[in-house]
């Protein structure tokens, strides 16, 4: 027979009422599943700590984004530096910035309220405890959990330890230098003291709140065409989180302001200084002016000397320009290459006209005011110091080169207005030795007089920018939070906590039988074969090996009263099944069970049944129809002197149920089966009989079932529930084709309950009957009711 499982029609597997049959035996592993769930969902709804959402946005000044300062707020703050939304979602929630937050709202030192049954359950106090706790060095403290402390606000005094400690003021305490001051936060009004309440603080390290936070701080763009940056932050007190993002903007503000503060003091320090050079250079000229004079009577200068003059006075105007120029350069250049980090000023960029140069130093100097800030608290080899050394390094050889291009320009324009004051002196050597000496000492007051009005103008300038210096950004959106918790979700958790249960026992109960190697339905014989399955017989536990007269009317009964109606349809033609051989693939798998009852169920039909033991290896027909032993099988296939009529021995089970029992067994009875003795006694029992059992040995064991398949109508090949390996099922199809066997049915054994109730594995995916299907049974129901 070919094999052609594609075209075994399935039984169909979805729907609600195949998932009922399927699971609903277990639903007692269900319920359990659903009530831990239940208690599971209770235990954290109870025990966890609702957070909400805060939301904000601010607007960041970036001009790629088309939000540039007005002409005003350019004059007055000529150390604006430009903003790039990128960097600055960066800066934003850098560890610098949320430091100075948490030291200003100083969460460094949680605080809980205990009060009644929920004092298992901590409270956040930042808007409820009548106290704040703020450290001397919130840097050094080391994390301390549960530090129980009373408030009295008679004495405004807080106790720890057994010890009171007045209000503002320091207080050495075991753990560190604390001063307990008046909650800024709490509304007396909105949170009145609460004297049956219990507090407790605790002491967490900037590291480990830095990191806390910054996991729950969320900056992002709201769009890349815009400069606005979306902040999200999530937190179990709503207004805590509101004051954290509003505090958050003001330091990022602050932090720019200073920066902006910090260079424009360092390059009034150089204009100062410059001023004070200038100034004596200039009393010193204005000497010598004088002194001429004075000697040599000189008082004016002919009109031709004034235009010499004034086109010397113009080249040594630019020629002092680019001297300044270099001089800045210069200045830049030693800032650039200075190895100490110490005392260091940045050079003043104002008379660079490259305003690249200017971006460059301010960008390294803000690199190392960060890298010394964080050097002094974090470790060397801390991502984010690595981060701005790279960025240090990366950016001086670029600052370099612009300087040296520079220099190289303005030395080029040096050399050019040289000449050209070269010319012009030529010129005034026409002129008479002392108004000549007079132009020259003019000439330099003249130049002293515009570096020092110029130096006066970049001073003034750089005094406005230090007290008109503007934030970098701007409020859009005040902090709101979220009316309800976003966690925990209830309903999802409340969906959860319905469907795991369900998912999970489902999961098990399928990956167990998924793993399970042995044949547990009839859909996995119908699959895995094309032979037919022409009955079932469930598992009882209670009944008998053959069946009796007061069991009548069993369920297993009936099946076995179904298999024969089906032999009915079976063999070739259809309904020639005298000869029936009983096998299966290995032991204990009820092969003479059903051999057995089988041939009962025929014999109570009228039929004559002869019953064959010819499992001549652990026969068990006999000793189940407790028939002595004697003269049979073996010994007729042996002896030629004992003639078929000496081994078949009729049975007290019925009287149309004979045995021919096994016999005397011997070392190698393979070789009996195939001497040709058995078709004769085949023959000689058809003669006989209405219908012969052949009881045999399984397949897998021994071939005695290949060798006697071709002497009979039908082999009845039995499968046993759970104990069956899949794969000798697997092979059945292909073993049989290689015997050229082709009438073969199939019997499913066995067939036990599964989990809790009456439905068995059974037919497709696990519904079938036990017992209490048994049509006597409704009836004697219907009795009692009655």
């Amino acid at each position: 027979m070919e094999k052609s499982k594609q075209f075994i029609t399935e039984k169909e597997t979805g729907g609600l009422q195949q998932i009922l049959f399927r699971y609903l035996p277990y639903w007692p592993l269900f319920l359990a599943f659903l009530l831990i769930s239940a208690v599971t969902l209770f235990t954290y709804l109870n025990f966890t700590t609702p957070q909400y959402d805060t939301t904000a946005s601010i607007l960041i000044k970036d001009e790629k984004k088309g939000q540039e300062d007005s002409k005003m707020e350019e004059v007055l703050n000529v150390f604006n530096t430009k903003k790039i939304v990128e960097n600055e979602l960066e800066v934003l929630t850098s560890n610098a910035i949320i430091q100075d937050v948490i030291k200003t709202l100083k969460l460094y030192a949680p605080i809980e309220q205990h009060s009644g049954w929920q004092s298992l359950k901590k409270t956040p106090a930042f808007f409820t405890s009548p106290i704040a706790i703020e450290a001397r060095i919130p840097d050094s403290l080391r994390t301390v959990s549960n530090i129980s402390f009373s408030y009295s606000e008679k004495d405004n005094t807080v106790k720890v330890d057994g010890k009171a400690y007045p209000l503002n003021e320091w207080a050495n305490t075991s753990y560190g230098d604390l001063k307990f001051i008046k909650n800024t936060h709490r509304n007396p009004v909105l949170f009145p003291v609460d004297p049956d309440a219990s507090y407790s603080f605790s002491l967490v390290e900037m590291n480990r709140i830095t990191k806390n936070i910054t996991d729950n701080l969320k900056a992002s763009q709201a769009s890349k065409q815009s400069s606005v940056i979306s902040l999200r932050m999530r937190d179990p007190l709503p207004k805590r989180s509101e004051a954290f993002l509003t505090e958050l903007v003001n330091a990022y503000n602050r932090n720019s302001i200073e920066k902006k503060n910090e260079m424009a003091a360092k390059t009034l320090q150089f204009i100062e200084n410059r001023l004070k050079d200038v100034r004596q250079e200039l009393d010193s000229v204005e000497s010598s002016v004088q002194r001429y004079r004075a000697r040599s009577g000189v008082v004016d200068i002919s009109e031709q000397s004034k235009l010499y003059l004034q086109g010397i006075e113009e080249t040594d105007k630019q020629s002092t320009a680019v001297n300044i120029q270099l001089s800045a350069l210069d200045e830049a250049e030693k800032y650039i290459t200075s190895k100490s980090p110490d005392d260091r000023i940045v050079p003043s960029t104002l008379n660079i006209e490259d305003p690249t140069l200017a971006q460059l130093l301010d960008k390294v100097y803000t690199a190392e005011s960060q890298y010394e800030k964080l050097r002094k608290t974090t470790a060397e080899n801390n991502p984010v110091i690595l981060s701005l050394q790279e960025e240090i390094s990366k950016t001086k050889p670029s600052i370099l080169e612009n300087i040296r291009n520079q220099r190289k320009s303005l030395v080029a324009n040096k050399s050019q207005l040289g000449q050209i004051n070269n010319k012009y002196s030529s010129l005034l050597s026409s002129i008479p030795q002392k108004e000549r000496q007079l132009v020259d000492i003019s000439r330099q007051q003249n130049i002293k007089n515009e570096i020092y009005s110029f130096l006066l103008q970049k001073r003034e300038e750089t005094a406005y920018s230090i007290n008109a210096a503007s934030p970098d950004c701007t409020l859009v959106d005040k902090p709101a939070s979220s009316v309800r918790p976003v966690t925990p979700n209830k309903p999802i958790l409340a969906a959860v906590a319905g469907l795991a249960p369900f998912l999970l026992g489902i999961i098990i109960i399928s990956l167990r039988e998924q793993l399970n190697r042995k044949v547990l339905y009839r859909a996995d014989i119908e699959k895995l074969t094309a032979f037919p399955v022409i009955g079932e017989l469930i598992f009882d536990k209670d009944h008998s090996s053959i069946f009796s007269p007061n069991r009548e009317r069993s369920f297993l009964n009936e099946q076995f009263r179904q298999i024969r109606t089906a032999l009915k349809y079976q063999g070739t033609p259809p309904g020639n099944c005298k000869r029936i051989l009983v096998t299966s693939s290995v032991k204990g798998e009820g092969k003479s069970f059903v051999s057995s009852n089988l041939a009962f169920s025929l014999a109570r039909t009228g039929k004559k049944v002869a019953l064959l033991e010819l499992d001549l290896y652990q026969p068990k027909l006999s000793e189940m129809l407790q028939v002595e032993k004697q003269n049979g099988i073996c010994d007729y296939l042996g002896d030629d002197t004992i003639r078929p009529d000496d081994i078949i021995v009729p049975t007290t089970l019925h009287q149309n149920l004979f045995i021919v029992p096994a016999g005397h067994l011997v070392e190698e009875p393979s070789d009996l089966i195939i001497n040709g003795k058995l078709e004769i006694l085949l023959n000689f029992l058809d003669t006989r009989f209405d219908s012969i059992i052949i009881d045999t040995a399984p397949v897998k064991a021994m071939t005695d079932a290949f060798n006697i398949a071709p002497m009979v109508n039908l082999v009845l090949y039995i499968i046993r529930h759970d104990h069956t390996p899949k794969v000798n099922i697997d092979l059945l199809d292909q073993e049989m084709d290689a015997y050229n066997i082709k009438n073969v049915a199939l019997v499913f054994n066995g067939v036990k309950k599964r989990g809790t109730g009456r439905y068995s594995y059974g037919y497709g995916n696990g519904y079938g009957y036990d017992q209490r299907n048994a049509y006597d049974n409704y009836r004697k129901s219907k009795k009692s009711r009655a």
